[in-house]
């Protein structure tokens, strides 16, 4: 029996990682020291349309880069 490499039951590896990523974000965010997450909410409520909660500038300091910003 052939095997098919587009199982609906698997997800690929980069939309695992991208959720991975997106996990450590709201753990971030959920953990983030006072005085940041008032900067983020700030940041987040102000943000234009077109920008992303992910793009906040802060997650740099605890999270890696987003799959999706590499270069494979």
């Amino acid at each position: 029996m052939p095997e098919e490499m587009d199982d609906e039951k698997v997800i690929n590896i980069q939309t695992g990682r991208v959720l991975q990523w997106y996990g450590k974000m709201v753990d971030c965010i959920e953990t983030l020291p006072a005085e940041e997450r008032v900067e983020f909410d700030k940041w987040d409520h102000e943000r234009p349309d077109g920008v992303a909660t992910s793009d906040w500038p802060g997650f740099a300091k605890y999270l890696p880069a987003r799959p999706w910003d590499k270069v494979n």
